[in-house]
């Protein structure tokens, strides 16, 4: 990578209050990537290969041999996700 740390987000609240309406914002989560200027930019997901649906309750990186590292998303009541992000 560029040597700079990313940022995954990922969205947890889906359900809202009846009186506040509903909130499907189509949170699928969001890859950040920072430049050698220090600006971040959004990856899309041919970029990044993060993909997230869902309500995510926690992210953790989990490093394997070497260098390589994937990314295991706590769900909220479903299974857990994993993923590997493109050009690691």
């Amino acid at each position: 990578g560029s040597g700079y740390r990313d940022i995954l987000l990922a969205g947890n609240i889906n359900h809202v209050r009846p009186a506040t309406g509903g909130m499907q914002a189509g949170g699928h989560g969001l890859h950040l990537r920072i430049d050698r200027n220090g600006k971040y930019g959004a990856l899309n997901l041919q970029e990044s290969g993060f993909f997230l649906d869902g309500e995510a309750r926690k992210l953790r990186s989990v490093k394997l041999s070497g260098e390589h590292r994937i990314f295991m998303a706590a769900m909220n009541d479903d299974r857990p996700r994993y993923f590997r992000l493109r050009n690691e």
